[in-house]
């Protein structure tokens, strides 16, 4: 029988991430394979838990991945590879069902979408909806980052769902950027993907995706011993984006408008998710460094650096390189 496929990319340091989603996932569908793309050489060990599969991106053999290492930080690079496992996945392992998620996610209940739209064979989940408040805030922020998060896609084997990751693939491979003009990482390319494909459904459902940027419109509650959102849609996953297991009182680092003193019912989510990454070890794995990537694009910034001189000449080289599309 053809196999359902979960997935997410890390470098080692997020590991404990991956395996707090990798347990929840699971947890709710036994009948899925989970796989952590793993972003190290393959000479770091790494041994597989209960439920999970390790994958190096070594073992693709992808003839674009060294150019794209030597040009990408290992984040561009975690976002550039997600089609690329995708359609690894559909082509030489057999699945007929394929789940991205951010490794900053914990699921709390099945993914129905498959069920409820058996023709579509891309689905996206976008940033707002009519009902999160129509904020203007966060409007402006998601037409530079993007109307769809690509925290999140759902694919079914079919014509166009194979096409679109080829799609996408050409464009990562050379246009994976995080801060060079008219681009965000992965994310912005989704836009083009509905008016492409037609066979894209955009998730409506306010239980799916739900992080800081869309909370002005849910609530979250818990009763019959699971999470429901505006009272009548179960939580299906949560998005912990910008969340610091050092700052727990601290919803997001992109954001200081949502407190847990404003928003009390959320805070139990967050609790838990704190919860399960230290039993995932998260502070040992935290400080391990990657094999991968561009090392001089992962560089401190310069508002660490202590010493005047040091810090007025890293600023002006970050400087120089932004103005040149390095940073």
């Amino acid at each position: 029988m053809a196999a359902n496929i979960a997935f997410t990319v890390v470098s080692l340091n997020y590991l404990p991430y991956a395996r707090a989603l990798a347990q929840s996932f699971l947890r709710h569908h036994p009948d899925y394979q989970f796989y952590i793309g793993m972003l190290e050489r393959r000479s770091v060990k790494v041994e597989a838990q209960p439920g999970e599969n390790i994958l190096f991106v070594e073992e693709l053999a992808l003839p674009e991945f060294e150019a794209m290492n030597s040009q990408y930080s290992i984040f561009e690079l975690s976002c550039a590879l997600k089609p690329f496992y995708a359609h690894y996945f559909f082509t030489s392992l057999g699945a007929e069902k394929v789940i991205y998620l951010d490794s900053d996610v914990l699921v709390f209940t099945h993914f129905r979408l498959f069920d409820e739209h058996p023709k579509a064979e891309i689905f996206l989940t976008p940033h707002l909806l009519a009902t999160d408040g129509r904020l203007e805030l966060y409007e402006l922020h998601m037409l530079q980052g993007g109307i769809y998060n690509g925290g999140f896609v759902g694919l079914r084997k079919g014509q166009q769902s194979l096409d679109f990751l080829t799609w996408w693939k050409a464009r990562l491979a050379d246009y994976c950027y995080q801060g060079k003009k008219g681009l965000f990482v992965d994310q912005l390319w989704l836009n083009h993907v509905p008016g492409y494909f037609n066979k894209t459904e955009v998730v409506h459902d306010p239980g799916y995706n739900v992080a800081y940027w869309n909370l002005q419109g849910r609530t979250v509650d818990f009763r019959n011993d699971e999470y429901v959102i505006n009272g009548q849609h179960p939580l299906v996953f949560f998005h912990y984006s910008g969340f610091k297991i050092s700052e727990p009182d601290r919803m997001s680092v992109y954001q200081d408008l949502l407190t847990f003193t404003s928003r009390p019912d959320v805070k139990p989510l967050f609790d838990e998710y704190v919860r399960v990454l230290k039993e995932q070890q998260i502070d040992r794995y935290s400080k391990i460094p990657c094999t991968l990537g561009v090392v001089s694009r992962n560089r401190p910034s310069y508002k660490n650096e202590k010493n005047p001189l040091t810090r007025a000449i890293k600023k002006t080289i970050y400087k120089v390189e932004r103005i040149i599309g390095k940073g």
